[in-house]
């Protein structure tokens, strides 16, 4: 959204005339509000030296990061917590960090696709330790259910039963 008063809606002019200057201007507005007033490219580069787009996928690895450290700084409670209230909480903790990488990459996805700009880090759109089992033909595994259920499809993995080499999996 263009909210300058120049080329926008005008919104940045209802400020002080020392505050609306700032917002007016790409270079001047904070790079935390910059997309709130101004429209500006994917590749605009950013007061931190990143790219919008880059500091899109960067924050959102950043944040499932973070709801991963939860888990463990939780975990380093446990002798501190009475064993209902540390089981429930944990619980949630790792939903909750499930559910952050589940989010983590549908939005950085759709942004690869709208913008067509990779990951400058490789990360979106490549998930070497994951594929999607639903369209194959197993032979030899077993389903297995996954701990954070959120992490895997219909919270259920593979796993092989007999020796590596008779299981099988392969296109329908």
């Amino acid at each position: 959204m263009d909210r300058s008063v120049a080329t926008g809606t005008g919104y940045s002019g209802q400020y002080a005339p020392e505050v609306a200057k700032i917002y007016e201007s790409t270079a001047a507005t904070p790079d935390e509000l910059l997309l709130f007033f101004h429209h500006v490219p994917y590749t605009y580069t950013l007061h931190s030296g990143k790219t919008v787009i880059q500091h899109i996928y960067d924050s959102h690895y950043k944040g499932a990061e973070r709801a991963q450290q939860y888990v463990r700084q939780w975990e380093a409670l446990r002798n501190h917590i009475d064993g209902e209230r540390y089981a429930a909480t944990l619980r949630r903790l790792e939903y909750q960090a499930g559910h952050a990488i589940v989010w983590r990459d549908a939005v950085c996805n759709w942004f690869l696709r709208t913008s067509g700009i990779p990951d400058a880090k490789g990360r979106v759109g490549h998930y070497p330790e994951r594929i999607e089992a639903e369209p194959m033909q197993l032979q030899g595994y077993r389903p297995l259910g996954v701990t954070r259920p959120e992490t895997a499809s219909r919270g259920k993995a593979v796993e092989c039963v007999t020796p590596a080499q008779t299981c099988t999996c392969g296109s329908p």
